[in-house]
């Protein structure tokens, strides 16, 4: 995993994704000279799903999606691809800022459960990879 380069992804929630995989992936620092290349593409979607009669929200589900790509960097092309999906809700409170909390809060855990997900699915693909010889 250490040879693995994370490119820019797009966003203020891209960029925790980014950092959450730098972490993960590249604890000891980025590679000088990395054997891979990880893009990724990451999308999220909002649903109030807790409606009460006066058809005000009571609870809100936020869902994240990361279509990830690995390059192998010498030949020049995709090695795998996947995706990753996340999904989890918080509470629409009376107060506005206990609500924005709770959906920082949230968004925060889709990403960390993207970021360990895709670690472990590179970290298993890469090590197949290094059994078969590749």
């Amino acid at each position: 995993l250490a040879a693995v380069k994370i490119n820019t992804i797009g966003d203020r929630n891209g960029q925790m994704l980014h950092n959450l995989l730098l972490d993960r992936i590249n604890p000891k620092g980025r590679p000088a000279t990395p054997l891979y290349s990880l893009d990724i593409q990451l999308t999220e979607q909002k649903a109030n799903i807790g409606i009460i009669k006066d058809s005000s929200a009571t609870l809100a589900q936020l869902g994240s999606t990361a279509n990830y790509t690995l390059y192998d960097l010498k030949a020049r092309k995709a090695l795998q691809s996947g995706r990753s999906r996340s999904f989890t809700s918080y509470n629409i409170v009376q107060s506005d800022f206990a609500t924005l909390s709770a959906e920082k809060d949230a968004r925060e855990r889709t990403l960390r459960e993207l970021a360990d997900d895709i670690t472990t699915k590179i970290a298993v693909f890469l090590n197949a990879r290094k059994q078969q010889g590749s």
